[in-house]
């Protein structure tokens, strides 16, 4: 089995705008690891339950984004530590 790794931070992560944070969402981290989201948002939910010392709940932001049918969808936007971890989680 072959674990190599294809993508780069730079395929993951953007820059905010107005913060001039690095960010990601659940949705790139879905789209980029070729996991589904519903999985994304799953680990997600675990790790913010168990939250490690090393994260703060704040590098986690819920929101939503217009689905498929134009319903509403959950995702999250996450700090660079967060988006970090929950990738290496998903591995």
């Amino acid at each position: 089995m072959n674990n190599e790794i294809t993508y780069t931070p730079e395929d993951l992560v953007s820059v905010d705008e107005n913060t001039n944070e690095l960010y990601s969402t659940s949705l790139k981290i879905a789209e980029v690891t070729g996991i589904d989201h519903k999985e994304i948002l799953k680990l997600i939910h675990r790790i913010l339950n168990n939250l490690p010392t090393n994260l703060d709940a704040d590098s986690f932001s819920p929101g939503s984004y217009l689905g498929k049918n134009n319903e509403m969808r959950p995702m999250y936007k996450m700090k660079e530590d967060a988006t970090l971890y929950v990738v290496m989680k998903s591995q």
